[in-house]
């Protein structure tokens, strides 16, 4: 493997160099949440635990990524590593098809988990818990495949062995793609109905949905790595998957910062030196605490979950 310095290895820069940015990225968020929490004086919830548990992961498929560009030779092409650097890519790319679906699907359950906070009604819930049972459906499939496809276990990564076989890793990578790019679209859309239902000016409610529609990013870094994954050279995968493996990076590190945004706006009252509301919550801390920034910021006039669910209640 040549040295990452080499003028020629600019994809394996890159690649290293994301994966650097995005192990740093996502815990800065979360720490601004927890102290944004603290600054409302409200404890930690499921959908904090979750997100924490999704950062772990998010971190540890980073931490895999940048092992494989280091140790694996990520980004180069494949003639060019010894074939003790292609079973650690190889080792490197299994433990990574079980902890990326984990770190999206935290990120997943926990913004449903807020979606149910917010909006209190019967609809929101039902749907949220609906599409939250099919996501943890997805991940548990999605790991046994990966554990499954290739047999014996081993042949993962030692091709020499005789007896071993793999199933269709093309469609295997391509259909969890898709139908995770569908639960993402669902999931961005699942709050807009409710969002468009409140009794506020059209500018307010646009306003409220860019901000529930961050997840769109997302969406489109998943489209592109659906192409990104049709274009996969399996004969020389190291150098050809560099764009799939940063937007499969990308993915649940955006994930984990949109999801932690719409909660620190008391970090940014704090930092601007401007003050809000600090009392501690009752209960529906998301509720009460998010709803109060958003009033705030938005000119929303609410002051408890019940007044949006009879905004929201004629659009159900």
């Amino acid at each position: 493997m040549a040295p990452l310095s080499d003028p020629s290895n600019g994809r394996a820069r890159a690649l290293l160099g994301a994966s650097v940015l995005f192990l740093i990225l996502p815990p800065i968020f979360v720490t601004l949440r927890i102290w944004a929490r603290r600054l409302k004086r409200t404890p930690l919830c499921f959908n904090d635990y979750a997100i924490m548990a999704a950062l772990l992961s998010t971190s540890g498929y980073n931490v895999l990524s940048i092992i494989g560009s280091v140790k694996g030779g990520g980004g180069q092409h494949v003639y060019t590593l010894t074939s003790s650097e292609v079973t650690v890519y190889a080792k490197i790319s299994v433990a990574a098809t079980t902890v990326w679906p984990t770190a999206n699907t935290l990120v997943k359950i926990s913004v449903l988990h807020f979606y149910t906070k917010i909006f209190n009604t019967r609809m929101l819930a039902s749907s949220a818990y609906a599409i939250g049972a099919v996501t943890l459906a997805f991940w548990l499939s999605t790991v046994m495949t990966a554990f499954l496809i290739c047999r014996p276990f081993a042949f993962n990564w030692d091709k020499l062995m005789t007896n071993g076989y793999c199933g269709n890793l093309s469609a295997y990578y391509l259909s969890t793609g898709i139908v995770n790019l569908l639960i993402d679209v669902i999931i961005v859309a699942l709050p807009l109905p409710l969002l468009w239902g409140l009794q506020m000016k059209t500018s307010r409610k646009i306003a409220l949905t860019a901000i529930f529609s961050l997840g769109a990013l997302i969406c489109i870094i998943s489209i592109v790595r659906i192409d990104a994954i049709n274009r996969l050279n399996y004969s020389d995968i190291t150098y050809s998957v560099v764009l799939d493996s940063i937007c499969t990076a990308l993915e649940p590190t955006l994930g984990v910062i949109n999801a932690c945004l719409p909660l620190l706006q008391p970090v940014v009252s704090k930092c601007s030196g401007s003050t809000g509301p600090s009392n501690p919550t009752t209960s529906d801390n998301d509720a009460d605490s998010f709803i109060d920034d958003l009033a705030q910021h938005s000119g929303i006039k609410v002051k408890q979950r019940v007044e949006i669910d009879s905004a929201v209640a004629p659009t159900l």
